[in-house]
């Protein structure tokens, strides 16, 4: 995170405010999403906390809130200190995961340890029962989600992968249905298992973070999406092979990475 301190944000709620209390306001000036979030030093109760602020009728928070409440105690999360609609904005503070994301450049560095590390926090993740999950993300839904956006215009184009560049949504939608998978491996995925979204601490696994995508789904969304982040901070596959054996499989479906990375495209 790229942090910017500010004075503190005006018009919160009352018990809010009190929560805050006379933290230092740092704002987030990284995230693409239409959040805006600010990382709090010195709340009331003398931790550190992120505060996470919607206004915007499209995105909710309420989902990724209820998903917070239901892995805490199953997996290494932040917990909700408040959530709240009020003046026509979404709160929702969460506590602070010490420690540093995986794409910093100290877990960059060594990389060898790093993708071990991921590929062992995945599995924690994905041994989690998915028979008590109430969050669904299956292909279905996905595919008409992303359908939706397509028609909605909420696309960004000129962010597509490099391989994607020049084709509009529609014609890249098209190729997400011919390519689509016949079956789905189920388990509880993360939905945006990025190096970024992974906070290591003392090389251990500290928690996960942005878990507002979490669902019943496919393992390789968490695979492809994972495989992605290496190979952007790595610079290279070359690290590919080490995840898939820390990981536990043995006979990879290459073709499910390449869809579930096209995939993304759509969100």
């Amino acid at each position: 995170m790229s942090k910017v301190k500010i004075d503190n944000f005006i018009n919160l709620p009352y018990e809010l405010n009190s929560i805050t209390g006379n933290a230092f306001w740092y704002r987030d000036t990284i995230g693409r999403s239409s959040t805006e979030t600010f990382f709090l030093e010195g709340i009331s109760n003398g931790g550190n906390a992120y505060l996470k602020v919607i206004n915007n009728e499209r995105d909710s928070m309420k989902r990724e809130k209820n998903i917070l409440n239901w892995l805490n105690g199953k997996l290494l999360v932040p917990q909700v200190i408040y959530y709240d609609v009020f003046d026509g904005k979404e709160f929702m503070l969460i506590s602070e995961i010490k420690g540093l994301n995986a794409a910093h450049d100290f877990y960059v560095s060594q990389p060898s340890t790093t993708v071990t590390l991921l590929a062992k926090s995945l599995r924690l993740l994905h041994q989690i029962d998915i028979t008590c999950c109430p969050f669904d993300s299956r292909l279905d839904i996905k595919i008409h989600q992303a359908k939706e956006r397509v028609d909605c215009g909420l696309i960004d184009e000129n962010d597509f992968e490099i391989k994607y560049r020049g084709k509009s949504s529609k014609q890249l939608y098209n190729m997400l249905l011919e390519k689509k998978p016949s079956t789905e491996d189920l388990v509880v995925t993360h939905g945006d298992y990025c190096m970024n979204n992974i906070i290591l601490s003392d090389n251990k696994l500290s928690g996960f973070i942005d878990l507002g995508t979490v669902g019943i789904g496919d393992r390789y969304q968490d695979i492809a999406l994972a495989i992605r982040s290496f190979e952007h901070n790595f610079k290279t596959n070359k690290w590919n092979d080490l995840f898939y054996e820390k990981y536990g499989i043995e006979n990879v479906d290459y073709s499910k990475i390449e869809f579930y990375i096209l995939l993304d495209e759509f969100f």
